[in-house]
């Protein structure tokens, strides 16, 4: 399988396994760097925001 880079809701492992149709065991994940940029939870909030 290609490499993939998933952003957002796809965050969420849950949704991931939906998404993948696959098992969180089965899904291989490395951290990314997108440069000049940065990732933050948004607050009281299940997503990510980038700046």
């Amino acid at each position: 399988m290609a490499s993939m880079f998933f952003y957002g809701t796809l965050c969420d492992l849950d949704l991931l396994e939906i998404v993948l149709d696959r098992p969180r065991s089965q899904i291989l994940m490395y951290p990314a760097t997108l440069n000049d940029h940065a990732a933050y939870w948004a607050k009281t909030q299940n997503y990510p925001v980038i700046v």
